[in-house]
């Protein structure tokens, strides 16, 4: 039988049920929203500042700065800044371990217009540490000064950007990036190493050692330093190499101007997959090396040196040098290599303009190429070239001037002179790309030969023309120039 008072139950039931479910769903609803949508104190990225006359128990703002830049960095999360006004920072050892993200990295900038420094006088040698460490992942820091102490910028975090900074008179390296995907970018580097000046010139303090001036190396998580960015930099008088990337994999060193360093300008070791290109490398009488007396009279640095040092490293392949602007200074592509297996393996150096420089090549070569490079001296018994075997190596489309080293010719080969333009200053600082340019009626023009391995485009001016051969030194006709992009 049928039971009415009972069903008038049920379906009373059934609608406070919907209605506490319905009540239920509005909260998670709000409260949701509100997870989501976090207030504007939540999103907001802080501003914090530091100054020569701020105390750290300040609020850090502008009118109330911080004084430590080390304590202030610490509180800085994914999207903060901490801005740093001008003067002397009588302060080492900051070291930024708070993360950034790659669409909100934490930042630590000069205050525009304003240069804070960073200067280790007066400290002892004990306290001659890193000036600045970046520990912390996707931190961009720029426009600072830092001198007198004992390693200027060291990058250990990953994803992480020096800019703008001039780091001169350190005892070890000037800036060493580390981690991987750092990008170190218009800056300075000059007297760093200077622990082998001191050996050099013997002054006792005790030091010695070994270093450069800016470095892409030794990651200290794997010993590989992956994809780093070297650029727009210049690197001079430095007392170990100049620009190097050495235990490293997939690094680009480019648009750097890089001279008169003690032991080489650019070093390429136990690395693979590494681009040079776009750089002016050289060597100028009168450089500060003659300061040190008649010990070193004359003296010039090795440019470009390719070499292998680690057994317990892979071997070095893959490299690519291309398009650089080179006066006053050997090539070694492996002309040497402290692992019995290292050699010039898979390499490519092209399109580059050499003037009183000789390429030297090793006993050890695979796959490696050498081609559409000008070779030029004025000098009078002046060898171009020492190429000891041709096995594994190919050389072609170079043009060389006065005359081809033997062993070194290829076809194509241009033996004439490039009228490479030399005008301008060559002192110290003042040598610029167009004095490796080319006059309208080189024969270096539309004579070159497709490298593969090579994306840049070399060809002159008109559409399907030949590729020329020699660095790209100036913007005007007849060279039509167009970098390869790159790929992050």
């Amino acid at each position: 039988m049928f039971n009415v008072n009972s069903n008038t139950n049920r379906q009373t039931a059934i609608n406070e049920s919907k209605s506490r479910l319905l009540a239920a769903s509005v909260l998670f609803a709000s409260i949701a929203s509100i997870l989501a949508i976090p207030s504007s104190a939540q999103a907001a990225c802080a501003t914090y500042y530091v100054s020569t006359t701020g105390k750290d128990w300040n609020l850090g703002t502008i009118n109330s700065p911080f004084l430590s830049i080390h304590n202030a960095a610490k509180k800085l999360a994914p999207c903060d800044t901490l801005y740093v006004r001008g003067g002397i920072y009588k302060q080492t050892a900051i070291t930024l371990i708070n993360n950034g993200t790659e669409s909100q990295p934490v930042k630590i900038l000069a205050y525009p217009g304003e240069l804070p420094i960073l200067d280790g006088s007066g400290m002892n040698i004990g306290q001659w540490v890193s000036f600045i460490n970046l520990d912390g992942q996707y931190i961009k820091i720029s426009g600072f000064e830092v001198r007198n102490g004992g390693t200027g910028v060291n990058v250990a975090g990953h994803h992480n950007t020096v800019s703008k900074f001039n780091v001169h008179h350190t005892i070890n390296n000037g800036i060493l990036a580390k981690g991987d995907y750092s990008i170190v970018e218009d800056s300075k580097v000059s007297w760093s190493c200077m622990n082998h000046y001191y050996y050099l010139t013997g002054q006792p303090n005790g030091l010695d050692g070994w270093a450069s001036g800016l470095s892409a190396a030794r990651d200290t998580v794997d010993g590989i330093t992956q994809h780093a960015i070297l650029r727009r930099n210049t690197v001079t008088e430095n007392w170990g190499e100049g620009l190097s990337a050495y235990e490293a994999d997939g690094i680009i060193m480019e648009d750097n101007i890089v001279y008169n360093n003690w032991a080489l300008n650019v070093y390429i070791s136990d690395a693979r997959n590494v681009i040079l290109r776009n750089n002016m490398i050289y060597n100028t009488p009168n450089s500060k090396i003659d300061e040190i007396g008649a010990r070193f009279p004359d003296r010039f640095a090795s440019n470009l040196v390719l070499a292998d040092e680690r057994p317990d490293k892979p071997r070095s392949t893959n490299n690519i040098v291309v398009n650089n602007m080179i006066l006053n200074g050997d090539i070694s592509a492996f002309s040497w290599s402290i692992p019995t297996d290292g050699g010039l393996y898979n390499a490519v150096i092209a399109n580059n303009t050499v003037i009183d420089g000789n390429i030297r090549t090793g006993s050890k070569n695979l796959g490696s190429v050498i081609k559409n490079n000008i070779f030029f001296t004025s000098k009078a018994g002046f060898s171009l070239a020492t190429v000891p075997s041709r096995t594994g190596l190919s050389l072609s489309s170079n043009v060389w001037w006065p005359a081809t080293p033997s062993n070194a010719s290829g076809v194509g080969d241009v033996v004439g002179d490039p009228q490479v333009v030399r005008t301008g200053s060559t002192n110290s600082g003042e040598l610029a790309k167009g004095y490796f340019a080319v006059a309208p009626t080189s024969p270096a023009i539309g004579k070159g030969a497709y490298v593969s391995g090579i994306t840049d485009d070399y060809a002159i001016s008109s559409v399907g023309a030949s590729v020329n051969i020699g660095s790209y030194a100036t913007q005007v006709a007849p060279f039509q120039y167009v970098p390869a992009l790159v790929v992050k």
